[in-house]
């Protein structure tokens, strides 16, 4: 499960949960990053590992507060192998 999704292409929430009905198979990435958000950048942190794969969203959420920031949890389920890097 991703609690703290950033994504580094132009998705929506609405391409995301496209994406889950379709079944429709997405890039991921898992690194360390450098920076804040939007401004970081996704290339691994010196001396951190990367990960890349593939896999299908099997759920997504959206949480907004009042008042707070709003945020959207997302798992997923691999299709082949994880690399890393």
């Amino acid at each position: 499960m991703c609690d703290d999704l950033t994504g580094t292409g132009n998705s929506t929430y609405s391409d995301l949960f496209t994406a889950m009905e379709t079944r429709t198979p997405i890039a991921i990435v898992f690194a360390a990053t450098a920076g804040t958000a939007p401004d970081f950048t996704v290339s691994a942190v010196v001396g951190k590992t990367k990960f890349t794969g593939s896999g299908f969203i099997t759920s997504l959420s959206m949480n907004a507060p009042d008042g707070d920031n709003a945020t959207y949890s997302i798992s997923f389920e691999g299709t082949g192998a994880l690399v890393m890097a």
